[in-house]
């Protein structure tokens, strides 16, 4: 960062700041400028947010596996493979199964690179194996935010997960604010009642705004 004073006839007229990404060319600048028409001053050590500017953040690291859904329930994990190793080198193939080894028709497979894996997504997703559409994206860490609530039985978090295994869910926590907010209108709506409960007027009042079930809409109804 380079600080500038224009000095022109020995009083400053403006001042001005110049940001460098490297010191070097803000030496450089100081030792081309004309010392008649401007005087400078180096700051050697620039701002933190100026290095959070030269250090760009870190690409996410992407998936090497793909997760596929709607499978054909009788499909066996070799074919399962053979399928998709058109787009690349698989490292692993797997179809999930039920505790019983019934299919769940989905799976995961594992390619090399990343690059593998896009390419696969883009070219199976939406595709058939026999007479079954399937479903193909890139899979992701089970603690990610974007996935979806899991709702098969066989899916830890799920509410048929917890009802097989007797997991009881977590009572919802609930708002003392809301709570507080109730007890002080209740208060208030007490008070007034109290304070004109011989007033005949406020009484006629209450009926009128009482709830059609509870308030007669004619004189004769009971006749």
């Amino acid at each position: 960062m380079v600080h500038w004073r224009a000095s022109g006839d020995g009083q400053a007229s403006s001042i001005g700041t110049a940001i460098f990404g490297m010191e070097l060319l803000g030496e450089r600048s100081l030792a081309e400028i004309p010392r008649t028409a401007l005087s400078g001053l180096l700051c050697s050590s620039p701002p933190a947010d100026m290095a959070a500017l030269r250090s760009p953040p870190a690409p996410a690291t992407l998936s090497t596996r793909v997760f596929v859904k709607n499978l054909p329930k009788y499909l066996k994990e070799d074919r399962l493979r053979k399928h998709f190793e058109e787009k690349g080198t698989i490292t692993d193939c797997k179809i999930l199964k039920t505790p019983y080894g019934e299919s769940r028709r989905i799976g995961y497979i594992g390619y090399t690179t990343s690059e593998e894996a896009e390419e696969a997504v883009r070219y199976y997703n939406r595709t058939f194996i026999d007479t079954s559409r399937i479903s193909v994206e890139l899979s992701k860490p089970q603690d990610d935010s974007t996935l979806p609530r899991p709702w098969s039985a066989y899916s830890k978090g799920s509410s048929k997960y917890n009802k097989r295994h007797g997991i009881k869910p977590e009572p919802k926590k609930t708002q003392k604010g809301g709570e507080a907010k109730d007890n002080v209108v209740r208060s208030l709506y007490e008070e007034v009642l109290l304070k004109h409960k011989d007033d005949p007027r406020f009484a006629e009042f209450l009926q009128v705004m009482a709830p059609r079930a509870r308030n007669k809409a004619w004189a004769n109804d009971d006749l």
